[in-house]
């Protein structure tokens, strides 16, 4: 038979300590809490200053568009090359702010649309992004209904589909139909003057609804 190992002290309080770490779990994964956007994108956070200087102007307090382009105009400042496949982005930004400072903020939204418009990474189809691109059709009607001959957003349909099987996926097929109809009403809408401005608004309503539909 063999002798029984003798334990000292220090080799019981090892074996112990062993023990102990090996009946510890790994630790869980941590998540953020926050969308995928808010955690690093720089599109995201241009786009997000610079509809600050349409929204002025939707809102019926133009004074405000320079306040929000001087914002737009800082962030790129510092992250602009972070955004390298922006065309002409330098000169778009400054203009924004030419603008808003010589009290055109119309001018200023027109051209902080075009600036937001470009600043989608090439093959960007992700659902954040697909979200931006039809708020931007929003803002575009908008601008189209007060006169501005913007064009509509690259992948707008492409876009559309994208939101409107993720709200199908999620049981919310009226919701899905309500905005595909707001949409193409905002589509609809013609460049003039005195154009009807409310297809637009809905339009921007509903992406905020849709928004927090799919995230919720």
């Amino acid at each position: 038979m063999r002798a029984n190992p003798v334990f000292t002290p220090l080799a019981a309080a090892l074996a112990l300590l062993a023990l102990a770490g090996s009946a510890v779990p790994a630790p869980a994964p941590v998540s953020s809490g926050h969308p995928a956007h808010a955690a690093a994108n720089p599109a995201f956070e241009l786009r997000e200053r610079l509809e600050g200087v349409t929204e002025a102007n939707i809102d019926g307090h133009p004074e405000r568009a320079l306040p929000a382009a001087l914002r737009a105009e800082s962030w790129w400042k510092d992250h602009a090359k972070e955004l390298a496949f922006v065309a002409a982005g330098d000169s778009l930004i400054a203009r924004v702010t030419a603008e808003a400072r010589g009290g055109r903020s119309m001018n200023a939204a027109r051209a902080a649309w075009e600036l937001s418009e470009r600043s989608f990474a090439p093959g960007s189809k992700g659902l954040d992004d697909a979200l931006m691109r039809l708020d931007l059709v929003g803002l575009a009607a908008w601008l189209r209904a007060h006169g501005a001959a913007v064009r509509w957003p690259d992948g707008t349909q492409r876009a559309l589909d994208l939101v409107e099987s993720h709200l199908t996926a999620q049981h919310k097929r009226a919701l899905a139909r309500q905005f595909r109809t707001a949409t193409t009403a905002a589509l609809a809408t013609p460049v003039s003057s005195s154009g009807d401005a409310r297809p637009a608004k809905r339009l921007l309503d509903l992406v905020d609804v849709v928004e927090k539909a799919l995230k919720s």
